[in-house]
């Protein structure tokens, strides 16, 4: 019987690693339903939706921890109740503060938003003395609560914080 799960995938990239995962993966009769995977300073990090016979699951996971200086774990994927949402691109920046992502994180949280996919990055900038913070997230929004009223929440975290929609 197959079975599907997470795979958290993290490690030292090199030439042909997703190559070799995904060969891997076939060779034990799974495969890929989805996957989001990013390199950043020589590294890379992922998640991949695997459907594979249950008995393989494993000896797949045995498979990639073997690969050096690589990691897995893996996961059951739970059934949740799903919330009609909709889609929303939200660009956000503000004068840097501790713990400003923490602060944005637990509004949305709060408010039963989910975060699809978030970069965020900071910045010197000299002529300003100080150092900006920005941050381009997808999130996916309960109707109910409504997007105008998420921004305006979260423009209420920090006088500084600036945050739009993008379309």
């Amino acid at each position: 019987m197959n079975t599907q799960f997470m795979a958290t995938i993290a490690g030292s990239d090199r030439p042909n690693l997703l190559k070799i995962l995904a060969e891997k993966t076939h060779n034990l009769g799974g495969k890929w339903l989805d996957s989001k995977i990013s390199r950043l300073e020589g590294q890379l990090v992922g998640i991949i939706k695997i459907d594979m016979p249950e008995e393989n699951m494993s000896a797949l996971k045995a498979e990639f921890n073997a690969i050096a200086d690589f990691h897995v774990s893996t996961s059951a994927i739970n059934l949740v109740t799903v919330t009609e949402c909709e889609q929303v691109e939200v660009r956000i920046e503000a004068k840097d503060k501790p713990g400003l992502i923490s602060d944005i994180t637990n509004l949305l949280d709060q408010k039963g938003v989910t975060i699809e996919h978030m970069e965020n990055h900071r910045l010197s900038v000299a002529e300003m003395g100080t150092i900006v913070f920005y941050a381009d997230m997808n999130l996916l929004v309960p109707v109910d609560l409504g997007t105008e009223l998420l921004l305006d929440e979260l423009k209420n975290i920090n006088q500084d914080l600036r945050v739009e929609a993008v379309a």
